[in-house]
């Protein structure tokens, strides 16, 4: 999941989309690969929980030993707490290594049948080239606002320079908190449809409940199960399993 634009969702994304999948009996592996380390608080973790792969990527030690498992059966991989000095030293080997992301995941030697989703920070940093660098599918998270259309030819530029080789499978577009009942937020969703008509494009729209849900610490599917987003985020996960799968 990635944006060159900051607020959009990503990690309510990739947690959502983590939950759907295994629901539905899927192993899924959720990494979180911004600096922030937010992702964690998706998956009810707190805010003292300060394990990640990044120290230990920085140390050159596998980063197996922080994956965190759920009671739920799904798996998290936190960013981890670094301190300035150490988060400079992990953005100089990033710069040194454009694959080195690409090679910590290899070293967890996923099965075949999980599913890993890379929740990227926003913008075009070393750490967003990272994860398209190593993605096979790339999810480009916006808005349907005036922002988000502006910076979409910024964000395919990146995807056409970092997604690139054999096993790079394509690239689906999700528009997030779509309400057609505001014009200039249903005119630029469809702006976006008709510029991305080629393309495999899902929406989400906007619901009060996904907000709430993060509130009390759960998942939308857990917390209002029959919502409008809940079945969204299962319709968008199982696209985006499909197109993983070639189906």
């Amino acid at each position: 999941m990635f944006s060159t634009k900051g607020g959009v969702g990503k990690s309510t994304v990739t947690s959502n989309f983590g939950s759907v999948m295994n629901l539905e009996n899927r192993k899924v592996v959720s990494m979180d690969c911004d600096p922030n380390n937010t992702l964690k608080y998706h998956y009810g973790l707190s805010q003292n929980y300060s394990e990640g792969h990044a120290l230990l990527g920085l140390n050159n030690s596998p980063i197996s030993s922080c994956v965190h498992q759920l009671s739920t059966g799904e798996k998290i991989i936190p960013f981890g707490n670094l301190t300035e000095v150490e988060l400079v030293a992990y953005e100089k080997k990033l710069l040194e290594d454009p694959y080195f992301l690409k090679k910590q995941i290899a070293s967890l030697q996923l099965k075949d049948n999980e599913i890993l989703l890379l929740d990227a920070p926003s913008g075009s940093s070393i750490f967003t080239q990272q994860v398209l660098n190593a993605a096979n599918i790339s999810v480009l998270v916006m808005l349907p606002d005036a922002a988000s259309y502006l910076t979409l030819e910024r964000s395919l530029k990146l995807i056409n320079k970092h997604c690139v080789g054999k096993d790079y499978i394509g690239t689906m577009f999700l528009v997030n908190q779509v309400h057609r009942n505001f014009e200039l937020n249903s005119d630029v969703f469809d702006m976006l449809q008709y510029q991305l008509q080629n393309h495999i494009i899902v929406e989400i729209h906007q619901d009060q409940a996904v907000a709430e849900s993060l509130a009390n610490g759960m998942n939308i599917l857990k917390y209002a199960p029959q919502s409008l987003a809940t079945e969204d985020f299962i319709d968008a996960a199982q696209t985006l399993e499909s197109y993983l799968l070639g189906n």
